[in-house]
């Protein structure tokens, strides 16, 4: 090293040998204390290549659950708690947040949560997040909320129905009348027999045949049981008939003689429950009698008027009143 000409070069060259000799001397003169038998210090090693592998990581802290909070049922007004327990694997504080369908409840932040009278506004999906600076954990539980039940009570029948008389072709209503707690159901029967779609507090009838002749009850029901109604018996009979005949005139209005062959024919008069005389039936000259059906109940004023042959009706008879019950 020292032959070669460059100053600069050399002076490099020593530089270099007496650096590589302070290195060298230091290796073999200097003894680490930890070589020495007597004493307790390790070594140290300094963040590097392959130095990382001996470094202490300090665990992070776990949750633990123990115990989870259960759904409950409630009556509406009852009192409902939830509770949790759990712990942190080093000790850490945990800590505790309450929330009601994702939405936190102002200060519901310990291990229990408790509502003292409940209502259905508080139903719905308890879940509770359990924190420490390291990590957090959740659970939920359900609430259920049920009403009280009102009171059932039973069927009480009113009003009876009642039974009725009448003829064809008439219109007619039987009623029926109860309480009861929540919905009333109704089933009318005809002589003990149910009635398809009969299932209203009434049971109409339209144009009436004899055969709606018959005994008529319902049965009224709810959650509590079912009561029948007294029997009404219905009584359809046929229309009326009235039987009129009358004596052959044998003069005219003016006094003279009104011979048979000169005759044309009767004139009957007939009104309704006092009105004006609507109806009016013609009849032979070779009859004085006339039969008329089906007649309905009620007040009938009567009169009969004679045609002769030349066609002018004498006077109306003196009116007959007469009653169809």
């Amino acid at each position: 090293m020292l032959s070669l000409y460059s100053y600069s070069k050399s002076k490099f060259a020593i530089i270099f040998l007496f650096t590589g000799l302070l290195s060298f001397g230091s290796i073999a003169m200097a003894k680490p204390s930890w070589k020495d038998d007597s004493s307790t210090e390790q070594p140290t090693k300094k963040p590097g290549k392959g130095g990382g592998k001996n470094n202490t990581t300090t665990p992070i802290s776990d949750i633990t659950i123990t115990e989870h909070p259960t759904s409950i049922s409630v009556i509406s007004g009852e009192k409902a708690t939830f509770m949790i327990s759990a712990s942190s694997s080093d000790g850490q504080e945990i800590i505790y947040q309450w929330h009601l369908n994702g939405t936190i409840i102002n200060d519901a932040n310990t291990a229990n949560y408790t509502i003292e009278s409940t209502s259905l506004l508080d139903q719905g999906e308890y879940s509770i997040s359990l924190s420490t600076p390291d990590t957090t954990k959740t659970s939920q539980a359900f609430l259920t909320i049920e009403t009280i039940p009102d009171p059932v009570t039973p069927v009480v029948i009113s009003l009876h129905p009642v039974s009725q008389t009448t003829y064809i072709q008439e219109n007619l209503t039987l009623n029926v009348s109860a309480t009861g707690t929540g919905i009333l159901y109704y089933q009318w029967r005809k002589n003990g027999a149910p009635l398809s779609g009969s299932n209203q507090s009434y049971l109409n009838f339209e144009s009436l045949s004899l055969n709606d002749s018959a005994q008529y009850d319902v049965v009224v029901s709810n959650k509590a049981g079912s009561v029948t109604s007294n029997s009404a018996t219905l009584t359809v009979n046929p229309l009326a008939s009235i039987a009129l005949s009358w004596d052959t005139p044998t003069a005219r209005e003016d006094g003279s003689a009104l011979e048979l062959n000169e005759i044309d024919s009767y004139k009957v008069y007939i009104s309704y429950e006092g009105d004006s005389f609507e109806d009016t039936l013609s009849v032979p000259a070779t009859l004085n009698n006339i039969e008329l059906a089906d007649m309905p109940p009620g007040s009938y004023q009567l009169a009969i008027a004679t045609t002769d042959t030349t066609g002018i009706t004498g006077n109306k008879s003196e009116t007959v009143t007469l009653i169809i019950n």
